[in-house]
């Protein structure tokens, strides 16, 4: 399946969105909020990660699937 490239920065942001999702998958794996004695700074950090991994999904989602 050989797609045409419409726009040129089309792998760009699909590349920056997967880099997006695998540095917040890391953050996730590696748990950093372990290190953190207040729940609400857990909290915090475990949204911040999920709302990185949403911001890289939409990013490569936009970047390769929409006109």
């Amino acid at each position: 399946m050989d797609l045409p490239i419409r726009d040129r920065l089309d792998p760009v942001g699909t590349v920056a969105g997967a880099f997006v999702v695998l540095l917040s998958l890391s953050i996730l794996l590696t748990r950093p909020w372990r290190y953190t004695g207040e729940g609400a700074m857990m909290g915090l950090q475990i949204v911040g990660a999920v709302a990185a991994l949403a911001i890289g999904v939409g990013l490569a989602y936009l970047a390769h699937v929409v006109e």
